[in-house]
C-alpha cells in the first residue's frame, strides 16, 4: 500500500487485488491546532474496479470525533524579599503555559494570593482578549503587609484558575517568601560639652537646630532639646555627621561617626559635643614690697612671657603681657597650667609661685586673676668711684640686699689696675702700681639667691705720688751743693724725703 498527502487529503493505493474474503485496515491521524472546532469530522471514500476491470461506485465512510483539550499552567515567583517589620513587600508572580501540557487558549484566568493584602494584573494579554495564549505571559504584582503579630518568614501563595476550550478548569500556584527584619534605629544629643571631655554629662544642656546628617537617608535638625533620632532602619553600618559646628563654636568631638547597626539595635549615643571658647588671664606685676600680692600702686611688667600648659605638661600657647602687664588665653574647655617663662628684669625674682593652675575651665566662662609678682631681689649699691695713689689701694665695696642676705662680688668686664685683684667679699688686695683711669665691671649676688644679681660700674683712678714744692729758706751760695744732692736724692727716691729732720717742702694744693 502506498499513501500520499495533498491539501489536506490522505490517498491510499492497494498495489495488489483482494481476494474473496481479505480485509484491508489502515488508520489516518489527523493533528488538530489549538484553535479547531470541538470534533473534527472525518471522512473516508474507496474507489474500486473488479476483476474484470469494471468500475463500481464509490463506497464511502465518515465518523466525527471530539478534540480533547489539555493546556497546563505555570507560574513563576520572584523573592525571596528582605523587608523591615511595618514596611510592605512587593512580590512579582509570572503566569504563563507550561512544558507539559498542549498550547491551547485559557480563558479568563483568575489569580488570587493568600496572605497578601492585594494582587493585581499588570501586563502580559497582549491582543487583550482575556485570553491567555501560547505566546503569552501574564504578569501579577502581589502586596504583603507585614505588622508586629506577623512571623519572621511569611510564604504568600498565589493560585491561578482559568478554562480551557473543554470548559474544564486548569490551575496552577506558586509559594513566595517575605523575610520580615526587625528595624534598628540611630539617635543622640547634640550638646554644649562644658567640661570639654568630648562625652555627654550630666547636665550639660543640648542645642536645638543643628543639622544632623545621616547618609543615604537624609537629614534633620536636633530638637530644642539637642536630640535627633532616625528611626526604621535596616541592619547595616552607618555614617551620622554634622557638617558645621555652631556659631561660635568648636568640636570637641568628631563630626562624624560610623556606627554598625544590628537587626532589632536601638544605638542611642551617637552625640555631638561643642564649646564656646574660654577666657584664661592674669597679669605680671612689679612687687615693689616682695610680699607675693598685688598692692594698689603696683604696676604692671611689660614684656614678660607666660605659657599655657595642658594636663600634660606639654605647652600649647604662649602670650606676651602688654604694656599694663595684662596677658589672655582663649582656650577650649579643660585644666590648665600657667607658667611664667621669661621676660623678667635680670637680677629680678619671682615673689610668688611660677606655675599656677586654672582649675576646671568650663564652656564659654572665665578663669581671672593669675597674677605673677615679680621683684628686684637683687643687691645695689651706692656709686662707687675712688681715687688712689699710686702704690695704694682701693676701699671696700659697699652693696646690700634687699633682704639682708650676704653678697659676693665678681670681676665680670674691664680690667684693674695691674697689682690689684678683687675679692668675693668686695675687698681688694694688692697695691696698684700703674697710675690711670680704670673702668671695671662687678656683678653682685646675693648667697641665698644666686639667680638674684646685679651688675654695677665701677672707675679706679691712680695718681702718682704728689708733686714736691722746697720750702723758702734763706738761702746762700754754700748752700747750693747741697741743694743739687737734695734734688738728685729726691729724683730717686721720690717726695717725703726728710733732710737733717727738717721738711724742705710742702704739699701743692
Amino acid at each position: 500500500m502506498t499513501c500520499s498527502e495533498a491539501a489536506g487529503v490522505v490517498s491510499a493505493a492497494l498495489s495488489g487485488e483482494l481476494d474473496p474474503g481479505d480485509v484491508v485496515s489502515f488508520e489516518v491521524v489527523a493533528e488538530v491546532t489549538s484553535d479547531v472546532d470541538l470534533s473534527v469530522e472525518n471522512e473516508v471514500q474507496v474507489v474500486y474496479e473488479d476483476h474484470l476491470g469494471s468500475a463500481h461506485a464509490p463506497s464511502t465512510a465518515s465518523d466525527i470525533d471530539d478534540v480533547e483539550f489539555e493546556p497546563e499552567l505555570a507560574m513563576g515567583v520572584s523573592g525571596p524579599v528582605e523587608v523591615l517589620r511595618g514596611d510592605p513587600a512587593t512580590l512579582t508572580y509570572t503566569l504563563s503555559h507550561g512544558s507539559d501540557g498542549d498550547l491551547s487558549p485559557v480563558a479568563s484566568p483568575v489569580v488570587s494570593c493568600s496572605l497578601c493584602s492585594s494582587i493585581s494584573y499588570i501586563s502580559g494579554d497582549t491582543d487583550t482578549d482575556g485570553v491567555l495564549d501560547s505566546d503569552e505571559s501574564w504578569v501579577y504584582e502581589a502586596i504583603v503587609a507585614t505588622g508586629p503579630s506577623d512571623p519572621d518568614v511569611i510564604y504568600p501563595e498565589a493560585v491561578a484558575v482559568g478554562s480551557d476550550r473543554d470548559g474544564d478548569h486548569v490551575g496552577a500556584s506558586a509559594e513566595g517568601t517575605v523575610v520580615v527584619t526587625e528595624p534598628a534605629s540611630l539617635s543622640g544629643v547634640v550638646f554644649e560639652d562644658l567640661n570639654g571631655n568630648g562625652l555627654l554629662d550630666s547636665g550639660e544642656p543640648g542645642l536645638g537646630g543643628v543639622a544632623v546628617t545621616l547618609e543615604g537617608n537624609g537629614e534633620q535638625d536636633s530638637g530644642s532639646e539637642g536630640a535627633y533620632a532616625f528611626e526604621h532602619l535596616a541592619p547595616a553600618g552607618y555614617t551620622v555627621s554634622v557638617a558645621d559646628s555652631p556659631e561660635g563654636m568648636t568640636s570637641t568631638s568628631p563630626l562624624s561617626l560610623d556606627v554598625d547597626l544590628d537587626e532589632g539595635e536601638d544605638h542611642d549615643s551617637a552625640n555631638f559635643g561643642f564649646a564656646r571658647p574660654a577666657i584664661v588671664s592674669g597679669t605680671v606685676y612689679v612687687d615693689e614690697d616682695l610680699d607675693g600680692a598685688m598692692d594698689a600702686g603696683e604696676v604692671g611688667l611689660a614684656g614678660a612671657t607666660v605659657e599655657l600648659l595642658d594636663d600634660g605638661g606639654e605647652v600649647v600657647d604662649e602670650v606676651v603681657t602688654d604694656a599694663d602687664g595684662n596677658y589672655s588665653f582663649s582656650v577650649l574647655p579643660g585644666e590648665f597650667e600657667l607658667r611664667l617663662a621669661t621676660g623678667i628684669p635680670s637680677g629680678w625674682v619671682a615673689t610668688t609661685l611660677v606655675i599656677d593652675s586654672t582649675g576646671l575651665v568650663l564652656s564659654g566662662g572665665e578663669s581671672a586673676d593669675h597674677d605673677f609678682g615679680v621683684g628686684n631681689q637683687a643687691p645695689t649699691m651706692p656709686v662707687s668711684d675712688q681715687t688712689i695713689e699710686l702704690e695704694g689701694t682701693p676701699e671696700r665695696l659697699d652693696a646690700s640686699d634687699p633682704e639682708g642676705m650676704t653678697v659676693t662680688y665678681s670681676l665680670v668686664g674691664g680690667i684693674l689696675p695691674a697689682g690689684l685683684t678683687l675679692e668675693a667679699d668686695g675687698s681688694f688686695s694688692g697695691v696698684a702700681v700703674a697710675t690711670g683711669v680704670y673702668q671695671i665691671i662687678v656683678q653682685v649676688c646675693d648667697t641665698a639667691e644666686p639667680s638674684a644679681c646685679a651688675e654695677f660700674d665701677v672707675v679706679i683712678q691712680v695718681l702718682s705720688s704728689e708733686v714736691l714744692v722746697v720750702d723758702e729758706l734763706p738761702f746762700t751760695g754754700a748752700e747750693s751743693v747741697n741743694l743739687v744732692a737734695v734734688a738728685a736724692a729726691l729724683l730717686v727716691v721720690g717726695s717725703g724725703t726728710l733732710l737733717g729732720g727738717r721738711s724742705l717742702w710742702r704739699e701743692s694744693d
